[in-house]
């Protein structure tokens, strides 16, 4: 009996022996295969105005696409001199030299080595002097570029132009002084006069104020913080006197355990007169750092503190994990383990090298299972790890078992962060195949996770009619065929396309609502394309279809048509009109609404929004169970290492598509010019297209501008006013035409112009406002205006109280005030064209 103890022990001794000896080897060859991300490496280069540094600029390791990398306005004068600064950051650079080309990037001007600076320290200053080879008053493409020491080669761009005046260092007092001020609860009432403080306003979110709010809340409300950071300038637009510029620092507030810091976005845009600044608008966004330990959990919950906007924060289905974002890193927290983990940062804590903390890049939560594994995407700028300085997708894993994080597959692209971001805000998903769809440069990519296939998914579709459910499960899209206007609903999961197809109508596509897809119906003899090429359709019926093809609703009304839709949480909105039958006179008659009266499934956690005395409200994560702050467990996975590639490189594509731009860089991005510059100009932004030439800009007008080129004229025998209006367009611009056969045959004004206007951007700005089409006549450029009995009309000026027309059907020029104007055209759907002139360089 005692041999057979003593012979089980040996045994088990040996087992144990063998386990262990295993399990340090597996361990040691694990520990080879992960690693902390490597840190950043990049010097940045800084525009130098007077004493201040501004226009940041990060690294890239590519040559990138210029057209729509519009991160900062560098401004010269007539002696075209720019001075910079480099900060090293300790990386040794060896050689610099700058280029200068088009906007659009095609053309090189100038390529010029720097070899005149002064090298301090970890600073290199200097100066460089373009040659008289540009315009004044053109936008041009400024590169600096970099050889480091180690061979590397690092690109920095800004937009440059020549512009006499521009006072950018007085801009930048006034900045500053604004700042300062704000800091001080006696300081601040000297910022009343620029402020225009409205009852309608929120002053109950320090993370979000604007030149309405009260000066309580511009001064911070009762937090009382400091600022504990340089201040970062960036001239994001400059025209004619007005300036939009950004501020960026940090601030702390509280004491000890209690101290937390935030990180605050400002964005200025401001005139100067003969006499002061004056304050357009100002917005301030302020976002609290999160930090990872015991002092964030409180009972069951989660504390994110003052944020801008609710956080996005994804679940497994049964509740047991959540992932949640802040400030671009990605935390997620085991409900069962009572583990929490930072899946990804690009920064830890305020304490990081500052390059670490740049935020160009975004993260995007797509998938939480049961057993803690997360997948997630993150795409712009990659501050640092082994993408440093390029732009991109990359998609990760995170193995909740072995506390890892894997790179999956990094797709680079030559656009700019702020575009990357745009396109994979709007579609970024991976089924369960592992194949990632994402939206790129204006098409729909599917890569294979496991052997990195690529392939086009959906091609030449409208962006602006283009939709995704909330999961981005499912999309949709619309397509002509023979004529006929037909919707694909395609499921990402399957792969399966459904199209809806009308016998003799026409398919028009509102949006989805959750996963359910509305869309319209419309006779085809009840779509009918006008004289400025718009297809108006009146919809006689709209439909709810859920993602498995079912019609769940159906909406009708006698007699009324529906002319569009709109979805905003659990409601559609729908503008509808009357149509006379013995007539066919449209009449507009009130709006109706569907709702989803299913209360929507909150999740076993959840995000809330709590008021507080101190800091107004703030974001917390409910927990579906109380937090044992006792012995809860922080993890910081590593990186797993891998041989070979995963990059994805996905061909260039050239598309035409508009850019708008917002405070924060590129707001949205259409195919259409109209819808551009309708959402540029609520805004109060720039436009520009896929080239980087500015189609639209919303500023200041002039007080008046009239065309005095464009005389009164009226309609002779076999004219219409749109053939009159056309060919007055025409010949302002140097060309004699007559229109009216071209009309009388079919051919649009859009066409038109097109065909008789190389030079020129036709625009085709119907559903903007009057107040955006002034923009061009502030330019000398005419302005065509059609009203619903097709009567045509130019805007050729304007003052403070009236716009100037010329009517063709009275054969005068005539003043109309700006309300009564307002109002008369958009009765008449506000339906204008106009052209943008291509600046050449």
């Amino acid at each position: 009996m005692k041999k057979k103890l003593i012979r089980r022990l040996v045994i088990l001794a040996a087992f144990l022996i063998s386990f262990v000896g295993f399990f340090i080897l597996f361990n040691q060859g694990t520990t080879d295969l992960t690693a902390e991300m490597s840190e950043a490496s990049f010097p940045l280069i800084y525009i130098k105005e007077s004493d201040y540094l501004i226009n940041e600029m990060h690294g890239y390791t590519d040559r990138m696409n210029t057209g729509a990398l519009r991160d900062s306005i560098t401004t010269i004068g007539e002696d075209r001199v720019c001075n910079f600064v480099v900060d090293k950051y300790g990386t040794g650079v060896s050689s610099l030299k700058f280029e200068v080309r088009s906007i659009d990037g095609e053309r090189l001007i100038e390529e010029t080595r720097i070899l005149d600076f002064d090298e301090d320290g970890d600073k290199i200053t200097g100066s460089i002097t373009l040659k008289d080879l540009i315009d004044e008053g053109i936008e041009y493409s400024l590169a600096f570029i970099a050889g480091l020491e180690d061979g590397r080669t690092v690109y920095y761009y800004t937009v440059i132009i020549q512009q006499e005046n521009a006072g950018i260092k007085d801009m930048l007092d006034f900045l500053t002084d604004f700042n300062e001020k704000t800091f001080s609860k006696e300081k601040v009432r000297e910022l009343a006069t620029y402020l225009e403080p409205s009852s309608d306003s929120d002053n109950t979110n320090l993370g979000s104020v604007n030149i309405h709010n009260s000066l309580d809340q511009i001064s911070f409300g009762s937090m009382n913080p400091k600022i504990v950071s340089d201040r970062q300038y960036t001239i994001k637009e400059i025209e004619e006197g007005i300036a939009c510029i950004g501020l960026k620092y940090s601030v702390a507030a509280g004491s000890g355990e209690d101290q937390a810091y935030y990180d605050i976005s400002e964005v200025y845009r401001i005139r100067k007169s003969d006499t002061r600044y004056h304050l357009l608008s100002f917005d301030r966004t302020m976002d609290r750092i999160f930090v990872m330990d015991k002092n964030a959990c409180v009972n069951d919950k989660i504390m994110l503190g003052i944020l801008k906007s609710e956080p996005e924060m994804l679940e497994s289905d049964g509740g047991e994990v959540l992932a949640f974002i802040n400030g671009g890193r990605l935390f997620t927290y085991n409900v069962t383990d009572n583990k929490m983990a930072r899946l990804f940062a690009f920064f830890d804590d305020y304490e990081n090298d500052y390059r670490d903390r740049i935020k160009e890049s975004d993260i995007k939560i797509l998938d939480v299972e049961e057993n803690g594994n997360v997948s997630f995407a993150v795409y712009g700028y990659m501050n640092r790890g082994i993408h440093e300085g390029k732009v991109g997708i990359e998609l990760c894993y995170y193995h909740s078992p072995v506390n890892t994080v894997e790179e999956v597959l990094f797709i680079p692209v030559k656009e700019s962060a702020s575009a990357c971001i745009s396109d994979s805000r709007r579609l970024s998903y991976v089924n369960k195949r592992g194949v990632f769809f994402s939206l790129i440069e204006g098409k729909i990519y599917s890569i294979d996770s496991q052997d990195h296939s690529c392939e086009i998914a959906v091609d030449d579709f409208d962006e602006d009619s283009f939709y995704v459910s909330e999961s981005n499960r499912t999309v949709a899209w619309s397509e002509e065929k023979n004529g006929n206007t037909s919707v694909c609903v395609m499921n990402l999961d399957s792969g399966n396309k459904r199209t809806i197809e009308g016998h003799g109508e026409y398919i028009v596509p509102i949006g989805f609502m959750k996963e359910d897809f509305i869309y319209g119906v419309c006779n085809i003899s009840d779509n009918y394309v006008n004289v400025l090429g718009d297809s108006t359709t009146m919809m006689n019926r709209i439909l709810i279809m859920s993602d498995a093809g079912e019609i769940l609703k159906e909406y009708s009304r006698p007699d009324i048509y529906i002319t569009s839709g709109s979805i905003e949480e659990n409601q559609i909105t729908l503008k509808r009109v009357s149509k006379s039958a013995e007539t066919g006179t449209v009449t507009p008659v009130i709006d109706d609404y569907i709702t989803n009266s299913e209360e929507k499934n909150s999740g076993k956690n959840k995000v809330v929004k709590v008021a507080t005395d101190l800091y107004q409200n703030i974001y917390q994560i409910q927990v579906k169970s109380n937090i044992g702050k006792k012995n809860i467990k922080f993890l910081t996975p590593k990186q797993v290492l891998y041989e070979g590639e995963r990059s994805v490189v996905i061909p260039e594509e050239d598309k035409t598509r508009y850019y708008v731009y917002g405070n924060e860089g590129i707001d949205d991005i259409f195919t259409s010019a109209g819808r551009a510059v309708s959402k540029a100009y609520d805004l109060r932004g720039t436009v520009t297209d896929d080239k980087g030439m500015v189609i639209y800009r919303r500023g200041a007008l002039k007080s008046r501008n009239q065309i005095i080129a464009i005389t009164e004229r009226g309609i002779g025998e076999g004219e219409t006013s749109l053939s009159v209006c056309l060919d007055t367009m025409l010949k302002f611009g140097g060309i004699s035409k007559n229109t009216m056969s071209l009309i009388s045959s079919g051919v649009t004004a859009d066409r038109i112009l097109e065909d008789n206007l190389p030079d020129a951007y036709i625009l085709n700005l119907t559903g903007c406002k009057l107040g955006s089409i002034l923009y061009y006549v502030n330019q000398d450029i005419p302005v065509l205006a059609i009203t619903d009995d097709d009567r045509a009309y130019l805007v050729i000026g304007f003052n403070e109280q009236n716009i100037v027309l010329m009517d063709p059907s009275s054969g005068t020029i005539y003043k109309k005030g700006m309300k009564d104007s307002e109002s008369f055209f958009e009765e008449n759907g506000n339906r204008f064209m106009t052209y943008a002139r291509k600046k050449t360089d």
